[in-house]
């Protein structure tokens, strides 16, 4: 059906093609990441004499920025504004919190603000402070940040682009000349 010359031509369209597609199939990723706030004793065979410290707080608010261009969590991208917020702030907490989210496509922006604490005045916990401690353990730490649940986002599905479409038509291609190739 095909001559030897067709066939070569044939050949060569398919790899042309195979090569497109798999080029096209590349992704690259740009990832941050940063923590806060970690206390790791807590083997029973551990034994630290409590600490207690004042805590600072500025009268002023801070804001703390993070974008993100898809492959993070709502959450990953709030701490990461948070973390932003304490470091400009060069604070060690950041108390009330409030979070304002953007998700568009796969670009998610969370801004943060809130007043920066600092802790300052580290000690050995004395028999005078306990009436306190037991007095704020009853309340929550609600007004200390903690990552926030992930907001309902509706219609967050990515558009169709048009490199998915070109791969589709490629790959679509790509099979149907291996086809009519192996049919010869």
């Amino acid at each position: 059906m095909f001559s030897k010359k067709n066939k070569s031509i044939v050949k060569a369209i398919i790899l042309l093609n195979l090569l497109t597609f798999l080029s096209s199939c590349t992704t690259s990723y740009n990832v941050r990441t940063k923590t806060a706030k970690i206390k790791y004793i807590s083997s029973s065979s551990i034994y630290h004499r409590p600490i207690i410290a004042d805590l600072d707080i500025k009268e002023t608010k801070v804001t703390g920025i993070a974008i993100s261009h898809g492959g993070q969590s709502v959450e990953t991208v709030s701490s990461s504004a948070v973390a932003n917020a304490l470091r400009d702030a060069k604070a060690d907490v950041l108390i009330d919190p409030i979070f304002d989210y953007e998700i568009t496509n796969k670009k998610t922006t969370v801004t943060v603000s809130g007043y920066p604490g600092t802790y300052k005045n580290f000690r050995a916990l004395e028999q005078k402070d306990v009436p306190l401690i037991n007095l704020l353990d009853g309340e929550s730490n609600s007004n200390i940040v903690q990552p926030p649940k992930t907001p309902t986002v509706e219609n967050n599905k990515p558009k169709q682009t048009f490199s998915r479409i070109l791969n589709t038509v490629l790959i679509v291609g790509s099979l149907a000349s291996l086809v009519s190739l192996l049919l010869l």
